[in-house]
C-alpha cells in the first residue's frame, strides 16, 4: 500500500515532474528493499500497469512553454522512472528471484524498443525509452542468463503479435459481418485526425502569439463543460 501510494503521483501526465519523479524512484527502490518477495511482485505489477499507459494525444500530449521553460512530457518522466526502477531491482535482486518477475517487466520494456514502421515518425522522448530500454534488457541479460533471457524475451514477442493479429483478425471480420459499422468508424478516425491537426495548429499559433495560457483556460472551461454534460 505504501508504495502504491508512492507510485499513484506517475499516473498524472500533467503534473509528474522530472524531480519529483526522481523523488518518486527513490522513495519505491527504499520501500521495495523492506517487503518480501511478494511485496515486491506487486508493485513491479503496479508499474507495469502504469507503463503501459497511453500516450496521451491533443494538446495535453505537447510539448508545451511553460512560463518560458520547456516542460518534458509527462508520459516521457513516468516510463523513465519506471524502467530506472527496474533496473536498481535488477540489479539488487537475486536472479534465481528476479526470474519470476522477468514476465511482468518484458511487455513493456519490449514495446518501447522495438522497431517501429518505416512511416513513423520518432521524437526524443521515443528515442530516449528506447536507450534506456536497450540498457535495462542488456542488463536483465546479464543477470539471468543469455538463455533464459532470451527464452522469455521471445515468448513475450510472440504474445504480443498474437494479440495484434487477433485485434486485426477481428477488424477485418467486421468489415464483412457489418460493413456499416466499419464505415463509421474509419470515418470517425478520419474526423479526430483532423481534429488532432486543427489543435496542433491553434496550439502551435497560441505558443508564438503569447496566448497559450488563455487556449488552455479556454480548453480547460470546454472540458468542464462537457463532462457535466455528459454526466447530466
Amino acid at each position: 500500500n505504501v508504495g502504491n501510494a508512492c507510485t499513484r503521483c506517475l499516473s498524472s501526465d500533467h503534473l509528474i515532474t522530472v524531480d519529483l519523479a526522481t523523488q518518486i524512484g527513490k522513495n519505491v527502490i527504499f520501500v521495495m528493499t523492506h517487503v518480501d518477495v511478494k511485496g515486491v511482485e506487486t508493485l513491479l505489477r503496479y508499474l507495469a500497469k502504469l507503463a503501459k499507459k497511453p500516450r496521451p494525444k491533443g494538446p495535453a500530449a505537447r510539448q508545451l512553454l511553460l512560463s518560458g521553460e520547456r516542460k518534458e512530457e509527462g508520459w516521457v518522466i513516468r516510463r523513465r522512472c519506471i524502467f530506472q526502477i527496474w533496473g536498481a531491482v535488477a540489479s539488487a535482486l537475486d536472479p534465481e528471484l528476479m526470474r519470476p518477475l522477468i514476465p511482468i517487466i518484458l511487455p513493456a520494456v519490449y514495446l518501447a524498443t522495438e522497431k517501429k514502421n518505416p512511416g513513423t515518425r520518432p521524437d526524443e522522448g521515443t528515442e530516449q525509452l528506447k536507450e534506456l530500454g536497450s540498457q535495462l534488457l542488456d542488463l536483465l541479460q546479464a543477470r539471468l542468463g543469455h538463455q533464459y533471457f532470451a527464452e522469455a524475451f521471445n515468448q513475450v514477442r510472440t504474445e504480443i503479435a498474437a494479440k495484434r493479429a487477433q485485434r486485426s483478425a477481428r477488424r477485418k471480420m467486421q468489415k464483412v459481418q457489418d460493413p456499416m459499422q466499419a464505415a463509421k468508424r474509419k470515418m470517425a478516425s478520419q474526423q479526430n485526425k483532423v481534429k488532432a491537426k486543427r489543435r496542433k495548429k491553434e496550439l502551435q499559433k497560441a505558443i508564438r502569439t503569447g496566448e497559450l495560457a488563455m487556449v488552455m483556460e479556454k480548453k480547460v472551461r470546454v472540458s468542464k463543460k462537457n463532462k457535466r454534460r455528459r454526466s447530466s
